[in-house]
C-alpha cells in the first residue's frame, strides 16, 4: 500500500499488470500486436487493445483477428473489472479459465 501511493501508482494497476502479462506470455504473438503490453510500463490503460474505466481499471480486451495462437491464461479472472473480451478469429486452444469471479463481464 504504501510503495503504491509513493509511486503514485494505483495498487490495482500492479494486479492487472500481472495477469495481462502472463496472458500476454501463453500466446504467440507473430504481427507484435501485443508490443505495448510491456510490465514496464506500469499503466494498463494506455496499452494497445485495452480499454479502462472512469477509476482506471481494465473493463476490455479487444483482441479479435489479431494472429495470436496459444491458450488462455487462467489469471484473466484476476481481472475483476473486465466487462468485454474478445478473440475471437485468433488459433487459440484449450480450456476456457473460470471467470465466475468476473462479476461485471457481460454488462456495459
Amino acid at each position: 500500500f504504501v510503495i503504491c501511493n509513493l509511486l503514485s501508482t494505483p495498487c490495482h494497476a500492479n494486479e492487472e499488470v500481472d495477469a495481462l502479462i502472463d496472458m500476454k506470455n501463453m500466446m504467440q504473438d507473430p504481427h507484435n500486436v501485443l508490443q505495448t503490453w510491456d510490465p514496464s510500463l506500469v499503466d494498463p490503460c494506455t496499452w494497445f487493445h485495452i480499454t479502462c474505466d472512469n477509476n482506471g481499471r481494465v473493463s476490455r480486451i479487444d483482441l479479435a483477428h489479431s494472429g495470436l495462437s496459444g491458450t488462455l491464461s487462467p489469471r484473466i479472472g484476476d481481472l475483476p473489472y473486465l466487462q468485454y473480451l474478445d478473440l475471437s478469429d485468433n488459433q487459440l486452444s484449450g480450456p476456457v479459465p473460470k471467470v465466475g469471479s468476473l462479476s461485471r463481464f457481460g454488462h456495459d
